[in-house]
């Protein structure tokens, strides 16, 4: 319905935008109550909605008739008490926004008097109300305003639901500032000059002490502005903007003059407000202000690219992407910090049940229902917070994601992985728990290992030629699908058969995700932001394995209470975790590349591995790189649980802090790639990687080793954004998919042969020996890298900025 609303208020709009002959008129005129546009519609699409809609917009336009009478009668009383108390003041909104905000000063609705007072006038004023039996609604409620607590004439009104209610009191806000630099972190200079250039207004025979013109307008889009950022406007404040910059649109000496009294930085801050009122309801904009907003910085004018409608979003379905904007205009990370702190970690204030009854006519009955009105409040205000999280991570990501030169499927590729490795994570996690309740011991476990493995390694080369036949949408969503369904049939059929064979078919699926993975990132990142795009890939991996397998490890529990379940959870949880990963099939095949720049075509479609010989040694070295970690990640539990000493739970503790470590430097690569270069940081990183291993195979006591460990698994995770871009940077789009097969036939063979050796050689030989050999063998590899590229470091790292 708010789309209806809004759609129908726009400026440009030609011909019936309600939906025809089914549309729900009720739920319309609700939600138009609601957003205080109602009068709007009336005045806007008179002709174009049923007579049963006129009568309704005609009645309310008849109560707001009544109610603009009394609150004038209000004011004239408040005023006529202000000048014999001394007490100078200026009518902020309502009727001094006539004439240029409405056609008619009915056809807007007021629900308050906001009156300006000078802060050494403020506590005479509040004085000044007192006298005339105004009492404070609420008490201070922690939430920053620029006015005292709204004041009213307790008569004992309760809300029934009428938003035109002819009997509800007019409260009145007594402000004491214009903006609150403390709480937005703006500062904005020359609003103290508004109060200097007040000037009386009329409403026929009505007069009051106004803002100037120019002022009223700079007024009207800071306060829309500030309820923006803070996520509670009306969506009257935004139309009554557009509505003013149409019908001033070419009043070019009003403009004129509002560039001249204003300062850059307040100018900036109205120029956003307008551009949104232009966005929403497409009314024109004055030359100078679309001036003002071509100027708007460039974070900025990003988050209107892709966020602009997000608020009018939040109030159907929550977010906070209004906190993007808001760190677009912040200068420093302070202020940024600060923000963000108060949006995503907000206090719930305290609100009122009939705050129009006086406290001393309170009964029992109303004292109660205010309690329970302060509880449910609070839920609903947990709940919207709680459901506003995930839609504005997503829309921050989208919003940095678009100033980094990365391509919008980006995040839909993101979105698919973590679906897909999110299942994944949680069946992994139980499977092998699974085989040993049905009564397979180990050998079997080994097996289905060994099996996935071998599919691995035969995968890999027809995963490019599948890549290059059909294309990137096509293989990721048949992968996602097709290893949930394998994983499935893991869980329903128990044969050594079917566990096997679809181990091994799950296993050559999986190598055709994986070989996607550097394609993508290249294709939808530019060189300044490809390390930053790896970065991102697989810090996501880990974390979401690690947050998932949190979540996964309560979820057996969790399904042995409900009812029917008992005695089936583990299984339930496996194949809701295969469900979750096959949902990654769905954004994976909307993702859409050109398949012929990435993949090739046919007439070059034999040259799809690499052709540069430095790129053949430079698997060679990754080859050696890939068997020396490969020598000792599958035994580190076993090393600090056998050589050193350590207690499982201490293993688990370790582990938990290397995969946090892990997401830490993978995000943190390229900025040290970009330090360094491209080549050097790269070689540095696994020459460390190389001290780290020699260092382990001196059997350091556990605080140390575990500290060695960490160090061990930052720098080896720190060096993979370096080693994807340069692979897919030296070779030409077309030798991408046969060169992520080259490397991942190196990464799956090298981890698996090492593997076999390795604990052979454990066995016979001991740790020391092996973490000896493993350390002299990345050395090697680090080496080989710095050596092999050393004459073209400018070229492939110093050039290239690194985002």
């Amino acid at each position: 319905m708010l789309h209806h609303l809004v759609s129908a208020l726009e400026f440009d709009r030609v011909g019936d935008r309600f939906g025809g002959a089914s549309f729900d008129w009720k739920a319309f005129l609700r939600v138009a109550d609601e957003e205080h546009l109602t009068l709007g519609v009336g005045a806007r699409n008179f002709a174009e909605v049923p007579e049963s809609i006129q009568q309704e917009i005609v009645s309310r336009r008849a109560k707001n008739v009544v109610r603009m009478d009394r609150i004038r009668s209000s004011y004239r009383a408040i005023s006529e008490q202000f000048r014999r108390e001394g007490v100078e003041h200026v009518v902020l909104k309502g009727f001094s926004h006539w004439p240029c905000y409405v056609a008619d000063p009915v056809d807007r609705p007021q629900y308050d008097l906001d009156l300006w007072c000078r802060p050494e006038d403020i506590l005479r004023a509040r004085g000044a109300l007192t006298g005339l039996g105004y009492e404070p609604l609420f008490e201070e409620n922690g939430v920053p305003v620029d006015h005292l607590p709204p004041m009213t004439l307790k008569n004992g009104w309760q809300w029934r639901g009428d938003y035109f209610d002819a009997d509800m009191p007019a409260s009145v806000e007594l402000h004491f500032r214009l903006w609150d630099p403390s709480t937005e972190h703006l500062e904005l200079r020359g609003l103290g000059e508004f109060w200097d250039r007040r000037t009386n207004r009329n409403v026929g025979d009505f007069s009051f002490p106004a803002l100037d013109r120019v002022d009223t307008v700079a007024y009207a889009a800071l306060h829309f502005l500030r309820h923006l950022l803070r996520g509670d406007f009306r969506l009257y404040h935004p139309y009554e903007l557009a509505h003013f910059l149409d019908h001033t649109a070419g009043w070019d000496d009003f403009w004129r003059r509002w560039r001249g009294v204003h300062d850059e930085p307040l100018r900036r801050l109205q120029a956003v407000a307008f551009q949104l009122a232009a966005n929403w309801f497409h009314c024109r904009l004055p030359a100078y202000v679309a001036e003002e907003s071509a100027q708007l910085p460039e974070r900025t004018q990003q988050w209107f690219s892709e966020l602009a409608r997000s608020p009018l979003e939040a109030k159907v379905r929550p977010n906070k992407n209004e906190l993007w904007l808001h760190l677009s205009l912040l200068n420093s990370n302070a202020d940024r910090i600060a923000v963000a702190k108060r949006r995503l970690l907000p206090k719930t204030h305290r609100t009122r049940y009939a705050p129009h009854i006086p406290e001393s006519s309170t009964t029992r009955r109303v004292r109660w229902a205010r309690r329970v009105f302060q509880v449910r409040f609070t839920l609903s205000r947990l709940r919207h917070h709680a459901r506003a999280l995930a839609p504005t991570f997503t829309g921050g990501l989208r919003w940095w994601l678009s100033g980094s030169e990365f391509d919008p499927q980006f995040v839909r590729f993101l979105s698919a992985a973590a679906l897909f490795n999110c299942g994944m994570s949680v069946f992994f996690l139980f499977f092998n728990v699974l085989l040993l309740r049905r009564g397979l011991h180990e050998d079997m476990v080994g097996a289905v290992a060994a099996a996935m493995s071998i599919g691995n390694i035969s995968g890999t080369l027809p995963g490019a030629y599948l890549l290059r036949r059909f294309g990137l949408s096509r293989v990721l969503a048949t992968a996602f699908g097709g290893i949930a369904a394998m994983c499935a049939l893991r869980v329903l059929f128990p044969s050594p058969v079917v566990l096997l064979g679809s181990a091994f078919v799950g296993g050559a699926m999986f190598a055709s995700y994986a070989v996607s993975i550097p394609l993508a990132v290249a294709q939808f990142t530019t060189e300044r932001s490809r390390r930053m795009g790896f970065s991102i890939v697989f810090a996501s991996g880990i974390g979401v394995g690690v947050l998932s397998g949190l979540i996964g490890s309560r979820l057996p529990g969790l399904l042995e209470r409900w009812p029917g379940l008992s005695g089936f959870s583990l299984e339930t949880t496996l194949l809701a975790a295969c469900a979750v990963a096959a949902l990654g099939a769905i954004p994976a095949s909307k993702l859409r590349i050109l398949e012929s720049a990435l993949l090739g075509t046919e007439a070059d479609g034999q040259k799809i591995y690499p052709r540069d010989p430095a790129v053949h040694r430079m698997l060679a070295a990754l080859l050696i790189w890939y068997l020396a970690t490969g020598a000792f990640n599958p035994f580190f539990n076993v090393y600090f649980v056998k050589e050193l000493g350590l207690s499982l739970s201490s293993v688990g503790i370790l582990f938990a802090a290397g995969q946090a470590v892990q997401v830490a430097s993978l995000l943190i690569a390229p900025a040290l790639l970009r330090r360094f270069g491209a080549i050097t940081g790269l070689a540095g990183m696994q020459c460390m990687t190389a001290l780290s291993l020699a260092a382990l195979a001196l059997g350091p006591a556990g605080p140390i080793a575990g500290f060695i460990y960490t160090a061990y698994v930052a720098t080896q995770y720190m060096s993979e954004p370096g080693i994807y871009s340069l692979l897919m940077e030296r070779v030409t789009p077309q030798e991408r998919s046969g060169t992520s097969a080259l490397n991942f036939l190196i990464v799956f063979g090298g981890q698996a042969l090492a593997a076999a050796v390795a604990g052979m050689a454990m066995r016979r030989f001991g740790y020391r020996v092996v973490l000896a050999l493993a350390g002299l063998g990345a050395l090697l590899a680090g080496l080989m890298m710095r050596g092999l590229f050393e004459n073209r470091e400018s070229s492939l790292s110093k050039t290239v900025p690194i985002s």
